[in-house]
């Protein structure tokens, strides 16, 4: 009886006559590490609506990853809640919290029963944990119309040991290799957008770029302190690095990474670069983001991912030896769940089903407010308010599409175009896959070898990309030290996890 009625709930969701997300005035506090957007239960009055006739209205707990300052937080809350309190008989109280903070909060909370959905960083490892409610029944019960918003091929991905403990939400779950120029600098060489390069194109036009804008540093740093962006590369690191996949994931065989050909190549290229200049000689220290540097004119290029987005200023062209694939913890890292301790995790479902089917609260999450940070363009896209950008207009969620639920129902930015979220899905679906997607591997066996290895890997392998140390010394140096960590038996019992998995599919 639950399950139907669950069923029926949802449903009125996909039919309800929908309205623009409208401003609210709420008074939630907000600071750079956790932007709350609460309001006190005592003030959730109870009323009729058409998810729960007994007019009882029910508190549901989100906490979503924030880029950005979000001030106006508390507006988006009281919108959403203006909806869903009325037709649903839910109550969103809205956490959103610093992005750099976010996973250690999130343990926190998962500790008692005050926090219902969230998305973790890495989804097997919650499920290992014991931290992810079961969500099977709530899902199985679900329209077909609510389940195909989250896709059947992706979704797949999220059952564990016949259990479901999560649902994907639209994002680039695939990507191009790039490299990201000025917009200045591409129109010197007659460089346009997506515009295919080889890698040996790439390095000849940074040499020229070295010469002609000597202002400006050649490249920066694309994952912080290294290179390249966190995507770009050719080998899948099945989550943790600790034993990859070479050639996009179409190897099955688990190889350390400091013996992937294309790894070295990378490191190798990294080196060349730093040393013939085109390199901020404090890479290894550098907190900027890239973006930024660009936009001062502080570098010209940048080594990036992306799948169907674009960035003002920024012309991206794609590698083409790589083309667009997918790594296998790509779903994993892009999921929604319910926590385990949660008091009521059918109705926390449904307040997340809700964001994947009712456009006017998924809007509302994920655009904001209409004439406050964003306006609407007549050709169907928004744009931040009086030249504001992400940072600036009060409430950034537009830009950060890939991992707020539902933004698929919402208006993209004028940047990416109206068709954007069409245009997503089509990339999602055109992507090659690794052969490992979907599967996720127990470190329980080999767990003492896994956090010894994994303390080596955070040593060396962002330095080796970073161009600033020795390449052959140093590679030298980490393979002598994830020997001595234990890495060939982590090795053997992911290669031995890996072919139980590819032999059941």
């Amino acid at each position: 009886m639950k399950a139907k009625i669950l069923s029926l709930l949802i449903t009125l969701a996909v039919s309800a006559s929908l309205v623009a997300c409208a401003g609210g005035s709420g008074s939630a506090d907000s600071d750079s590490s956790a932007n709350a957007a609460a309001e006190d239960e005592s003030d959730v009055k109870d009323n009729d609506s058409e998810g729960n006739g007994n007019g009882e209205v029910k508190t549901v707990t989100m906490w979503i990853p924030a880029l950005y300052d979000m001030p106006l937080a508390s507006e988006v809350q009281d919108a959403m809640n203006s909806v869903s309190e009325e037709k649903y008989g839910i109550h969103y109280e809205l956490t959103f919290v610093n992005w750099g903070n976010y996973e250690q909060q999130i343990n926190l909370a998962l500790t008692d029963d005050e926090l219902d959905i969230f998305t973790p960083g890495s989804f097997f490892d919650y499920y290992k944990n014991g931290q992810l409610a079961d969500i099977t029944e709530y899902y199985e019960a679900a329209p077909d119309d609510v389940k195909s918003a989250w896709g059947e091929r992706y979704i797949n991905t999220m059952w564990v040991d016949g259990a479901l403990y999560g649902v994907p939400h639209i994002a680039d779950y695939g990507h191009y290799v790039s490299l990201n120029l000025d917009q200045e600098v591409a129109d010197q060489y007659g460089i346009t957008q997506d515009q295919e390069l080889t890698m040996e194109e790439a390095d000849e036009l940074l040499a020229k770029i070295h010469e002609d804008f000597p202002d400006r540093y050649t490249l920066g740093a694309g994952g912080g302190t290294y290179l390249f962006a966190n995507g770009f590369y050719t080998w899948d690191p099945m989550d943790d690095t600790v034993g990859v996949l070479a050639d996009r994931g179409q190897s099955t065989v688990v190889e350390s990474v400091f013996d992937n050909e294309d790894f070295i190549f990378l490191a190798a290229k990294a080196q060349e670069w730093y040393e013939a200049g085109y390199v901020m000689p404090d890479i290894l220290s550098n907190t900027q983001a890239w973006a930024t540097m660009i936009a001062n004119n502080q570098i010209a290029a940048v080594f990036d991912t992306y799948g169907v987005n674009y960035v003002d200023g920024v012309v991206r062209t794609r590698i083409s030896e790589v083309g667009c694939w997918t790594p296998s913890a790509s779903f994993g890292a892009s999921s929604w769940c319910i926590s385990a301790n949660s008091k009521d995790p059918e109705t926390a479902f449904k307040a997340l089903a809700l964001l994947f089917s009712d456009s006017e609260l998924a809007t509302c999450l994920n655009n904001g407010i209409e004439g406050k940070n964003y306006t609407k363009n007549e050709d169907g896209t928004i744009s931040y308010i009086n030249g504001t950008d992400a940072g600036s207009s009060g409430y950034g969620a537009p830009s950060v599409y890939w991992k707020y639920p539902g933004a698929q129902l919402s208006q993209p930015l004028d940047v990416n175009g109206a068709d954007f979220f069409e245009r997503l899905e089509a990339f999602n679906d055109e992507c090659l896959f690794s052969k490992a997607v979907g599967f996720y591997f127990d470190r329980e066996p080999v767990i003492d070898e896994m956090s010894a290895c994994q303390a080596v890997i955070d040593k060396y392998y962002t330095t080796l990309l970073s161009g600033a140390v020795d390449v052959e010394s140093t590679l030298e140096q980490a393979r002598a030290e994830m020997e001595a960590a234990g890495e060939e038996k982590v090795i053997a019992e992911k290669q031995k996890q890996l072919d139980e998995f590819l032999a059941n599919q």
